[in-house]
């Protein structure tokens, strides 16, 4: 039998004889909606500032910065915005969802700023598309 494939079966049974340890979770999810706008920004907003560090350790501070009601306003654009720097800085590092002071607390703000005008954005072409769909409806 070839070399490497007696290699790939030795590392197969070790694996499943539990011997190379594995990861128990990877992302920790807060068990919400697949569908909803919380999910969405939950597993897109931390990834933005998730370099160079253990993914793990980002995602249990993610989940302990979303299960606070002091800091979960993090996740909405929104609200986000309406925050002083300091205090997004500082709930940023509560949970050391941010590791860089200053470099991930720009990130999360620039982030928020660029979601929240495409939200803006989306929400004028709706109104826009249901102005024109009410003219054509009336004109007919």
């Amino acid at each position: 039998m070839n070399k490497k494939l007696k290699q790939i079966k030795k590392l197969y049974i070790f694996f499943q004889k539990g011997k190379i340890p594995v990861l128990v979770q990877h992302e920790v999810n807060p068990s919400l909606d697949l569908n909803s706008r919380e999910n969405y920004l939950y597993f897109t907003l931390p990834p933005c500032i998730n370099f160079q560090r253990n993914s793990p350790a980002m995602w249990k501070s993610a989940l302990l910065t979303w299960q606070d009601s002091k800091t979960r306003y993090l996740f909405f654009p929104e609200e986000v915005v309406k925050q002083r720097r300091s205090k997004i800085q500082k709930d940023l590092l509560k949970y050391k969802l941010a590791l860089q002071k200053n470099k991930h607390t720009d990130i999360w703000i620039t982030i928020s700023l660029m979601r929240l005008a495409i939200l803006r954005k989306l929400a004028c072409t709706i109104k826009a598309l249901r102005f024109v769909r009410s003219l054509r409806v009336w004109s007919s």
